[in-house]
């Protein structure tokens, strides 16, 4: 990554993991959600997930919490004010020192910057908590425009403000359609970090190394979007395995979990190796079989809320098909051929036993 000068990273997700402190955002804006339309708490959480997967299906991007609120009709600036008066962050965060170190390391060779769509204050408490407070030269927030990322205006405010181009920077986060791939259309080159375990390898990535074509680039645009669509169907289907009581759902929901995960884990070992030797990698294919049906499993009906899950399963097996397929087409290489074939061999595989689980309970 030659001529890189300035990190700008993503605060929530990226510098630190905690569900504790999700729960709370997801469950203030819940609130504030029903507050403003008079609904429950629970029509509420329906709606945002609705909205934020018709806002998928529309775009073909994973949408933001804030935008979802925007396509609800919510002001921010009411919806950050209850954030900032309900949310406790700290029992949640403690300081990591292998990051802190990172960013002091990292803060000795290039400007390090914040671009988050949290506000001014929680972000601030955040950043004491996990001890990063001075590792920072410029914290840009949702309060700087009221424009939530990911939007084109505002980082090219960014890039005045920090006097770089956008090739001289390098973005870090955990969401690719989020906080990534729009930077990466400008110029910019990405980390895609959704771990903290993940962030601390961002030191093996910055050595300079050859000019990336637009090829080269395009085929990485294309693997990270296979690994956040991985990551989310792998979030998809852990939800649906601890939500449902029935045991042939877990068995099967957590099967399919498990092969996604791997997924998941093969395509982020493909984009390094593509960025930093331009090589493809082996895979011959899961080794993850589905658990046979326990005693007296198949007596057990899946419930209304499984059904769904079903059908929202099928879904974006289809999709997975679909990318990979379109995949296959632009790629060249043999090897990445056989890769991306086999990756939609398993997708294939799990519509099959998705769609006959389905059919079988609808009669």
């Amino acid at each position: 990554m030659s001529g890189i000068r300035a990190l700008v990273f993503d605060l929530d997700g990226t510098l630190y993991d905690s569900e504790g402190v999700g729960r709370q955002i997801d469950a203030s804006a819940m609130g504030h959600v029903a507050a403003v339309r008079g609904i429950s708490p629970e029509e509420a959480r329906l709606l945002i997930r609705e909205t934020r997967e018709k806002i998928a299906v529309r775009t073909g991007r994973t949408a933001s919490l804030s935008h979802v609120c925007l396509e609800l009709g919510i002001d921010l600036r009411e919806l950050h004010r209850r954030f900032e008066a309900e949310i406790e962050p700290e029992p949640f965060l403690t300081r990591d020192e292998r990051v802190v170190e990172l960013l002091e390391r990292l803060g000795e060779r290039f400007d390090l910057h914040i671009y988050t769509n949290n506000n001014r204050l929680l972000s601030s408490r955040i950043m004491t908590a996990l001890g990063v407070d001075g590792c920072f030269r410029r914290i840009f927030t949702i309060e700087d425009s009221w424009r939530p990322k990911p939007d084109r205006q505002v980082l090219e405010e960014i890039f005045r403000e920090i006097g770089q181009e956008p090739s001289h920077c390098l973005f870090v986060g955990d969401r690719y359609d989020i906080d990534l791939r729009l930077p990466r259309e400008l110029g910019c080159r990405v980390f895609h970090s959704r771990t903290v375990d993940e962030l601390l390898t961002i030191e093996t990535t910055l050595p300079s190394g050859a000019p990336m074509n637009d090829q080269t680039k395009e085929t990485l645009d294309a693997i990270m979007r296979a690994i956040e669509i991985e990551k989310e169907t792998f979030d998809f289907y852990t939800r649906a395995e601890r939500k449902t009581f029935n045991p042939e759902g877990k068995r099967i929901f957590r099967w399919l979990a498990k092969t996604e995960e791997q997924h998941y884990l093969k395509l982020n070992e493909l984009y390094q190796s593509l960025h930093e030797g331009g090589r493809w990698v082996f895979y011959g294919g899961s080794t993850i079989t589905l658990d046979p049906a326990g005693s007296g499993e198949k007596q057990v009906g899946f419930d209304t809320d499984d059904l769904q899950a079903l059908e929202i399963a099928m879904e974006i097996e289809k999709k997975g098909i679909a990318y990979f397929d379109d995949l296959m087409a632009k790629t060249a290489d043999a090897d990445g051929k056989g890769m991306l074939k086999a990756l939609r061999d398993e997708e294939t595989e799990h519509l099959r036993v998705i769609t006959e689980k389905y059919n079988a309970i609808k009669g």
